[in-house]
């Protein structure tokens, strides 16, 4: 038996759920940092949803002394129970589910339900509470059984003023100890390290040692035929930040408390790689999920075109997206997850769009008889028509997308029945036209001409067009130096902002006013682009951290969020908040924070927010920078004055 450990560290784990949004992996969980995070997803407030994460300690574990388990800003959990489990508890994981829908019932049933016979729970939180904090179990409520291979977190409540929509788990640790070998009695003979196993890592061009992303342990091979991870002190001799050559980095392993012999002193290594490119760190879709109704088709989806890669500058780059169709069904009820690819830099990443599927048909309690009468689409040079359908009864309502190719235009659309007669057709704008379906089938024909009307935009971004509902107000903030390109030619209108960008766009809106405040924010660092704007904005009251050491600048920012922010800063400026508007003519106006409330009212009542499609507010939903543009030039152009 060696001494005690965290048995979790790197070690494979399985979870009920991946907010697919921030792609914050459960892996992120053991891997020994506490700057990254797992979480599931859908656990908001409003949700009822629980959520649960394994992890797979191995089957050599002899004792459990302590469970910690930190937790993200305000993220943390009410409510959960730690559990253990045998090899009898077979894992399943669920990371692609979206189990706010409880899609997958399975994620939640049989060996996977909080109560399931194999599970033994050794503690229980209840009603607990603290930002940023970490839980330390070591007065179990039952005894380690033996042979115990699984360790469970399962959480059934969250922060009621939770900024995220989910449990965020910085860091899993386990301490315990293991068996060296567990079938032979006696004394072992000694054990000593045959082989480490090399690791690859990767980084930016010119970055220091010390931020280096090293791996924290490194696989070890045994004399006995175990495999064990090892903590690694690396070292920064021969390191070279300014090579982008391929360069094999050393560190020594960490064996204390242990009695295993390293006789031949052999060490870690590390191939390093560093690139003057940006890495991508998560991918963005906007919207960030999609409901459509039962029997909707692939075409009529209205997937967006593009997708923004979030950089590891922090900067945004939109791409071409190209999506599987084979992955969604429109006849399956259920949350399905639409994939998509995106190439960059020769490189393809994947994005994921969530779509809820509603509404399947029910069996009628009789026979019924529907005719149903074929659409026919004519195929069209320079641009094409999709149908909502292929074929419909009469009287219902179909929709024609229509999409003319780059330089065209839409020149004639028809749509006629079987005896020639045209239909009348409703514009219902972005290329969409509806109408009313006959008793008879149906042939639609669009012709397209060449587009010579001159595009001058004044702008650099080739992603920001005339015709776009953003346009003038990416126009306004780009022209008042209210907000820059996430490149010299690309503004990413579809990528979401973040906390530093909104209080950075608020500084220079100010004027850049310098400040001698300095505050005791540990995740704001001197010298960074947004931290002379943190500063001020703090010190003025205008946006507060989520602890007093942490402002999460990178964490992305709701609707309601800006609205607090808006309105604390236009209070610091005494401008007239008088305005107050009704949140209960939205449908999801009741889900508005209380703390939000007041902001809400304010900004619905200035016109500085309006409702979305489907009557809906979205407070909690994210906020893009398309939206954000519009949102400061509606403030500039009417508060300020």
């Amino acid at each position: 038996m060696r001494d005690s450990m965290n048995l979790a560290l790197e070690h494979p784990v399985y979870a009920s759920g991946l907010e697919v949004n921030h792609q914050t992996f459960a892996a992120d969980a053991v891997d020994g940092k506490l700057d990254t995070r797992w979480s599931g997803n859908k656990m908001k407030v409003a949700d009822t949803a629980d959520s649960w994460i394994v992890v797979d300690l191995g089957e050599d574990v002899c004792d459990i002394t302590e469970v910690s388990s930190s937790y993200y800003a305000k993220v943390w959990p009410s409510d959960y129970v730690v559990q253990v489990a045998g090899s009898d508890f077979v894992p399943t994981d669920y990371s692609t589910v979206n189990v706010g829908t409880v899609s997958d019932k399975s994620a939640f049933e049989g060996q996977n339900a909080k109560g399931a016979s194999c599970w033994t729970t050794i503690g229980t939180y209840t009603g607990m509470s603290g930002d940023g904090r970490t839980d330390a179990l070591t007065n179990f409520e039952a005894a380690i059984p033996e042979g115990t291979r699984y360790l469970r977190l399962y959480f059934t409540g969250i922060n009621q003023s939770a900024f995220g929509h989910s449990i965020g788990l910085n860091e899993l640790e386990v301490t315990g100890t293991r068996y060296l070998d567990p079938t032979e009695p006696g004394e072992p003979e000694d054990v000593v390290v045959e082989t480490v196993m090399p690791s690859v890592a990767y980084g930016r061009l010119n970055t220091a040692f010390d931020d280096l992303e090293l791996p924290v342990c490194a696989v070890v091979a045994l004399s006995d035929g175990t495999t064990l991870r090892f903590p690694v002190e690396w070292s920064a001799k021969g390191y070279d930040a300014a090579s982008t050559e391929p360069q094999t980095l050393t560190g020594t392993l960490d064996l204390s408390g242990t009695a295993i012999l390293n006789e031949e002193n052999l060490t870690a290594s590390v191939t390093v790689n560093l690139s003057d490119e940006p890495t991508v760190v998560n991918v963005l879709v906007n919207p960030t999920s999609l409901g459509v109704d039962y029997g909707t088709s692939f075409e009529m989806l209205n997937l967006p075109e593009q997708v923004v890669l979030e950089l590891s500058t922090g900067f945004g780059v939109a791409c071409d997206v190209t999506w599987d169709s084979t992955t969604y069904n429109p006849n399956a009820e259920d949350t399905q997850y639409v994939r998509g690819s995106v190439l960059y830099n020769g490189q393809t990443y994947e994005a994921v769009m969530p779509v809820d599927v509603e509404g399947a048909p029910v069996d009628p309690e009789g026979p019924t008889v529907s005719t149903a009468y074929v659409i026919t689409v004519e195929d069209s040079d320079n641009g094409t028509v999709t149908s909502s359908r292929t074929r419909a009864p009469k009287g219902l309502t179909v929709t024609l997308t229509v999409k003319p190719d780059e330089g065209y235009k839409l020149d004639t659309l028809t749509v006629t029945d079987k005896n020639g007669n045209e239909l009348k057709l409703t514009d219902k704008g972005n290329g969409k036209y509806t109408f009313a379906m006959p008793a008879s089938a149906v042939t639609v024909e669009a012709s397209f001409t060449k587009d010579d009307t001159p595009v001058e935009t004044g702008l650099p971004f080739t992603d920001v067009k005339t015709d776009d509902w953003f346009f003038e107000a990416v126009k306004y903030v780009y022209d008042n130096k209210l907000m820059d390109g996430t490149s010299t030619t690309t503004f990413a209108p579809l990528m979401t902002t973040n906390r530093a960008m909104i209080v950075t766009i608020l500084w220079r809106l100010e004027g850049q006013p310098e400040t001698d405040a300095t505050l005791s924010f540990t995740d704001v660092e001197s010298g960074v682009w947004y931290t002379d704007a943190v500063n001020w904005a703090a010190s003025k009251g205008i946006v507060k951290g989520y602890s007093d050491t942490v402002f999460a600048p990178n964490d992305t920012v709701t609707r309601e969020q800006l609205a607090t922010i808006l309105y604390r800063y236009a209070e610091y400026k005494e401008y007239d908040v008088s305005a107050k508007g009704d949140l209960t003519i939205f449908a999801d106006g009741a889900n508005t924070s209380s703390w939000a409330t007041e902001a809400m009212e304010w900004a619905v009542g200035s016109g500085l927010l309006s409702g979305k499609d489907g009557g809906k507010l979205d407070p909690t939903g994210t906020a893009t920078r398309a939206e954000v543009a519009q949102i400061f030039m509606n403030f500039a152009q009417g508060l300020q004055k």
